[in-house]
């Protein structure tokens, strides 16, 4: 046996002196009912376990951030329901940006990686030492930023590079229709660049993803989306084209999604308008699952197209006035939905949502109102709401109604409960829901 020559392993961490960031304002780019998605992270001074309070629409609201990446963060919220996406938020005074660590270049290997166990150490420890820089995951997920490209049984990388740009890949199964398992690899990459100033932030991602059935290549999917934000501007469009040929056997490259969509805030009003166009791509592995001898692919659909536009003005900081409509056809039938909303909003947290809303489409049509009122109380977090629709379909007319109550409250540091409870009847049978829920949150 060889003996595997020895090395001695060192690297030297180099530390600059700390520098305050300068205060600036950051945005809400997705929300869940108790948490926000921000636009700022480690880079603008963050870090988890922060905590502050601010003023978002007019409220005052407790934050805490329970998670940090670069540019990027989740923060819990203190109570209240969630700010709207794009609303604007102060980050903490005097915040100081996250220090990178510079590794001097590890001394050279005395022999070939192949012969030296030490060189081949050098490479684990490099790997750990560079640790900030990479993030891993496995399980169900979805594959890239870009949702495009799917999700994955399986693992994703992340990947921080120079010059503001980041690679994610991922590889695995393609889960199936049903939300089962399906034995489909599915592998890809998305390529993300970012850009942020004072009052300036860009994103663009261009990905691709490959999906194999029964031996044989099943899709490659290339997707790109694009946003750019100010402070009161947000415009974003994707795209994606497919390069396989489909279940049906139509071949050749041809664009299966398009999508733009612009937000902008003028004073008190506040407009959102969206368009895009959908050709679902019917691969084997999915025709597989929907065949019907009596009726192949019947379950899929065909071209749409599809419209929206928002408005909503603010009355007083505790009132909001808005309307929405939406429009979309295709496949031979049409639809259009239409709703003037009302909401009320109390320094406590306590919000109140009002909503008459008519739809008109080929198949049904629909007048109707709903309701929500949500609120602290004591420990708690309590929200109902209710919905009363007149429906006429086919000649026939029908009422449908449904309602339910929830509560949701922290036990402990770590541990949280929530109880719903969900009637509803005139459209079929009644019916009676309980939903119970018990989480523990891990971390700091």
């Amino acid at each position: 046996m060889r003996r595997a020559s020895s090395s001695v392993l060192g690297f030297i961490v180099v530390a600059a002196a700390a520098t305050p960031v300068v205060a600036r304002d950051a945005h809400v780019t997705a929300r869940t009912p108790t948490t926000i998605y921000i636009d700022a992270g480690t880079a603008d001074g963050l870090a988890t376990g922060a905590a502050w309070q601010t003023t978002i629409d007019g409220r005052p609201v407790a934050l805490r951030v329970v998670a940090a990446a670069l540019h990027d963060a989740v923060v819990e919220l203190g109570g209240g329901p969630p700010p709207a996406i794009g609303a604007t938020l102060d980050l903490p005074a005097g915040l100081v940006a996250a220090t990178p660590v510079a590794l001097q270049p590890p001394p050279p290997p005395s022999r070939p990686w192949s012969d030296d166990a030490g060189a081949a150490a050098l490479l684990v420890v490099r790997t750990v030492a560079t640790a900030t820089q990479l993030a891993a995951s496995l399980g169900r997920q979805p594959g890239a930023p870009l949702g495009e490209l799917g999700s994955v049984d399986g693992g994703r990388a992340r990947f921080a590079l120079p010059h503001a740009i980041d690679a994610t890949g991922f590889a695995g199964l393609r889960p199936a229709s049903d939300l089962g398992l399906a034995f489909a690899p599915r592998a890809g990459v998305d390529l993300g660049w970012q850009h942020v100033a004072d009052r300036l932030r860009a994103r663009a991602d261009l990905g691709l993803a490959v999906d194999q059935y029964k031996g044989g290549l099943d899709r490659a999917a290339t997707a790109a989306r694009a946003t750019v934000a100010t402070s009161t501007l947000v415009v974003s469009g994707e795209t994606v084209v497919d390069l396989s040929h489909d279940a049906n056997g139509d071949r050749g490259a041809r664009l299966t999604r398009a999508s733009v969509e612009a937000r902008d805030r003028d004073g008190r009003f506040t407009t959102a308008v969206s368009a895009s166009y959908d050709r679902p791509f019917l691969d084997r592995a999915l025709a597989a699952e929907l065949s019907n001898p009596a009726e192949p692919y019947g379950l899929t659909l065909g071209p749409r197209t599809e419209a929206a536009i928002d408005v909503s003005y603010a009355m007083t900081h505790a009132m909001d006035l808005g309307i929405s409509e939406r429009a979309s056809s295709g496949d031979g039938f049409r639809a259009a939905y239409l709703d003037v909303n009302a909401t009320w909003r109390a320094p406590s947290g306590r919000r109140l949502d009002v909503v008459p809303h008519l739809v008109l489409g080929t198949l049904a049509d629909e007048l109707g109102v709903r309701a929500g009122l949500s609120t602290p109380w004591r420990t708690w977090w309590l929200s109902g709401g209710a919905s009363l629709d007149r429906i006429w379909t086919s000649g026939q007319q029908a009422w449908s109604g449904l309602g339910h109550v929830s509560g949701s409250r922290p036990i402990g540091d770590r541990w949280r409960t929530a109880v719903t409870v969900e009637g509803g009847g005139g459209d079929g049978p009644a019916r009676l829901l309980l939903f119970g829920t018990l989480a523990y949150r891990l971390g700091k």
